[in-house]
């Protein structure tokens, strides 16, 4: 039984040691597996020490001499790799120098190529392969700005003007190509004014050239959507109405996440006099910083924008439907907009009630629901104003009750 045991001992050494060779001395290797092979060896390691009763002291010893050399040997062979791949990169001569150690040898004209295309300091310098602050102060010496003078000075009423000239009757055209595009012709600005000017324009492309506008809120824990509803105005006043209805039915959150947008001011007043400021009440930021509603907006778009879309841009082309006639785009609010109210409340009820395949298959309702009473004694002051009594926690003037964090646009 003990020689078994022995052989069987050997036999798990000689296939690890094998392992390791093979894998080690391939081409490539990934660093994953280099790892793997670390690990190994260390752990073969560790059970030949305690494999003592199998092995003899002698054994014991030259099996671990076998085992470093092995781990020495796969060391320099990386170490190696790692010098090719640095041999393989571009490195600027050194000059020699009066006094002091050789400088690199790094032309104007190489980083005003390299910053024309947009790469920080810090890529340059890897690139380079020498420090970050070498690249800095040879920036300084050539008088080259990463960032001044980089992006064109333009009004934001004339970037939403060359915005739209850019869409066009392109509907799937994003934030990104549009600035691609605009740099194509010249216009080089920040990409968070871009993604601005596309939501003055209309986040569906079709807002302002049809009167109409679609504003929504969604939850941000449960990713019920509190409400979606579409008008012919895009003032803080309408945003704020449907803010109030929503929060008669859900509560009035503790914090909300908006854009910048005017639309919003209104909104945000009415969170700071009920929550209270310096507590961000309201956080003003960028649309992208908006997940869940930036998220939701794109299938909103798929599932329902797109349909009404099509029809009013084919209603163009027939030539029955003119957008610089007050009495038309008058007629088609009055006729479609309802309609498209009734999509988007069908679309706000399929969102709020289909199972979540990353929650387990509950919906957001469910969520909402499940939120509340695990986290009714909490110290959220959300919570405690919704489950508190109607009277302690009522609204002035039919200004309703209280939840949880909501972003809307």
């Amino acid at each position: 039984m003990a020689t078994d045991a022995r052989n069987v001992f050997l036999d798990q050494i000689k296939s690890t040691i094998d392992y390791c060779v093979r894998v080690g001395s391939a081409e490539s290797i990934e660093l994953s597996k280099r790892k793997n092979i670390q690990d190994r060896l260390k752990i073969l390691k560790n059970g030949v020490r305690r494999g003592g009763e199998h092995l003899s002291d002698n054994e014991i010893v030259m099996i671990l001499a076998s085992i470093t050399e092995l781990g020495e040997t796969l060391d320099q062979v990386e170490a190696n790799d790692e010098d090719d791949t640095l041999n393989k990169g571009y490195r600027p001569p050194k000059q020699e120098p009066r006094k002091g150690s050789p400088a690199f040898v790094i032309t104007a004209g190489q980083l005003q190529f390299l910053t024309k295309y947009g790469i920080s300091a810090s890529k340059i310098a890897e690139t380079f392969h020498v420090s970050e602050s070498t690249i800095r102060r040879r920036l300084r010496s050539f008088n080259i700005k990463l960032r001044e003078g980089k992006y064109d000075s333009i009004s934001d009423e004339e970037l939403c003007e060359k915005v739209k000239d850019t869409i066009g009757t392109n509907r799937k055209i994003g934030p990104n190509s549009i600035l691609q595009r605009l740099k194509y012709n010249g216009i080089t600005v920040q990409r968070r004014r871009v993604r601005q000017a596309c939501n003055s324009v209309d986040p569906f492309g079709c807002a302002t050239r049809w009167g109409i506008y679609i504003h929504g809120a969604i939850d941000g824990f449960s990713r019920v959507v509190t409400f979606l509803y579409a008008s012919t105005n895009n003032k803080s006043a309408t945003v704020l109405s449907l803010f109030k209805q929503a929060v008669s039915e859900y509560g009035v959150p503790s914090r909300i996440r908006v854009d910048k947008g005017v639309e919003n001011e209104d909104v945000c007043k009415f969170m700071e006099e009920y929550r209270g400021r310096d507590r961000g009440s309201a956080i003003k930021g960028k649309s992208c910083h908006n997940v869940r509603i930036e998220r939701y907006w794109v299938e909103v778009w798929n599932n329902v924008v797109s349909e009404y879309y099509d029809l009013f841009t084919y209603l163009e082309y027939r030539g029955v439907l003119d957008i610089t006639d007050e009495d038309d785009i008058k007629i088609l609010q009055f006729v479609f907009l309802p309609r498209l109210n009734y999509s988007l409340e069908q679309n706000r009820f399929q969102n709020n009630n289909h199972g979540l395949s990353t929650e387990n298959h509950r919906s957001p309702n469910a969520l909402f629901v499940t939120g509340i009473l695990n986290n009714m004694n909490s110290d959220c002051i959300a919570l405690r104003d919704l489950i508190s009594e109607p009277n302690a926690s009522a609204v002035n003037e039919n200004e309703p009750e209280q939840i949880r964090d909501e972003t809307h646009e």
